[in-house]
C-alpha cells in the first residue's frame, strides 16, 4: 500500500520564479491521511556571503512587516527570508523594534546563495 507518493522534481508550482526559497524544497504527495496535499520537506537554509549591502532602519509601521522592507529594497516580497537570514532574525512578527538597523543583502548575494545552494543539492 502507498501511503506517500515523493516528487523528484523541485516544487515550482504556485511560486512566482526559481527565486522562491522553497524552489528546490522536495515535496512528497500525500495519499493516504489527506489525498493530494502537498507535505514540504525539511528546508536547507542558503548562505548569504553579503560581500556587500545596504542598510535600512526599521519604522514604526515596519514592525513585524519584514515583508514590506524586502518589497522597500528588492520590489519583491519574495526576499524577506534574506533579510531575516542576515540579520539573526528567529520570528519576523516579534524580533523587529522601531530603530533597528538592518543588513540588506544584495540581490546578487541572494541569487548567489541559491545557485550555490542549488548545485550543492545536485551533487
Amino acid at each position: 500500500m502507498l501511503f506517500r507518493q515523493v516528487v523528484e522534481q523541485p516544487y515550482l508550482e504556485n511560486t512566482t520564479s526559481e527565486e522562491s526559497r522553497y524552489g528546490l524544497t522536495k515535496v512528497t504527495i500525500d495519499q493516504l491521511v489527506v489525498p493530494g496535499r502537498r507535505r514540504f520537506g525539511i528546508w536547507i537554509k542558503p548562505e548569504l556571503k553579503l560581500e556587500s549591502y545596504g542598510r535600512h532602519v526599521v519604522s514604526p509601521g515596519e514592525v513585524g512587516r519584514i515583508d514590506l522592507i524586502s518589497y522597500d529594497a528588492y520590489g519583491t516580497v519574495n526576499y524577506w527570508w534574506a533579510i531575516a537570514l542576515a540579520n539573526n532574525i528567529k520570528n519576523p512578527l516579534t524580533d523587529l523594534v522601531p530603530g533597528d538597523t538592518l543588513i540588506i543583502p544584495t540581490r546578487e548575494d541572494i541569487m548567489e546563495a541559491l545557485a550555490e545552494r542549488q548545485t550543492k543539492l545536485q551533487v
